[in-house]
């Protein structure tokens, strides 16, 4: 049974590596990335394979030195989440991963904020498991063309959330149907005639309008840059 759970955290602890550097657009094949960890750590390349490939798992010391300076918890990497992090997405609004707060905020005030990104406040009417009252979202309205298994901040009944783009398999070339899926595992499925994209004062009831794709969820009580 021991043996059982070691060997699911060094598999998550595999998996969670190469979705910090896919999210991140680290280098993409098995050797490459291989030696930015080893280089990254001081360890060896054989090593950092077998972290990637779930064979191994670090001790505390390097556990510690290689989720500081991949930004990132180190209860993230062994498959527990932890109250004091933050989603990072993609740059195209997938592959939401926890990442810790400080440092990283550092990047919005060397980019600039305006015209890049903006802020949705998560209401008490808008909160799920993952989105809580008082979050705010950062989000870009770069990236909004609309594209199967994306996430957006989208509006819908006069309300804003979080969802991930699903194009219905039955769907009708001339006709297509999205399925739009919420962080209450619940979902809606329109035409797309009904998806608008942009915000907009007056909306139909029924219809969903995509304002952007989701960069960062700060969660409440967290400082962030204005």
């Amino acid at each position: 049974m021991e043996k059982s759970g070691i060997d699911a955290v060094r598999r998550t602890f595999g998996k969670r590596l190469h979705t910090i550097l896919d999210a991140r657009g680290l280098p993409a094949t098995g050797f490459a990335r291989s030696r930015y960890i080893s280089d990254l750590i001081g360890v060896t390349t054989p090593t950092s394979y077998k972290y990637l490939t779930g064979v191994f798992m670090p001790g505390y010391d390097i556990l510690i030195d290689l989720a500081r300076k991949l930004n990132v918890t180190p209860d993230y990497l062994i498959g527990i989440e932890s109250l004091n992090s933050y989603l990072l997405y993609d740059p195209t609004g997938l592959n939401p991963i926890h990442m810790t707060l400080p440092d990283r905020i550092k990047e919005f005030s060397t980019a600039g904020w305006v015209g890049l990104f903006f802020y949705w406040h998560v209401a008490q009417s808008e909160s799920f498991d993952i989105v809580k009252t008082g979050d705010i979202i950062v989000y870009t309205t770069q990236n909004s063309q609309l594209a199967d298994g994306q996430h957006y901040i989208v509006r819908y009944e006069n309300l804003m959330y979080i969802a991930r783009a699903e194009r219905s398999g039955t769907a009708a070339a001339e006709n297509p149907l999205w399925k739009f899926h919420f962080e209450d595992n619940t979902f809606i499925e329109l035409a797309e005639r009904q998806i608008s994209h942009g915000y907009a004062e007056k909306q139909a009831s029924g219809d969903l309008g995509i304002i952007g794709t989701p960069v960062y969820r700060f969660p409440a009580g967290h400082a962030f840059p204005i």
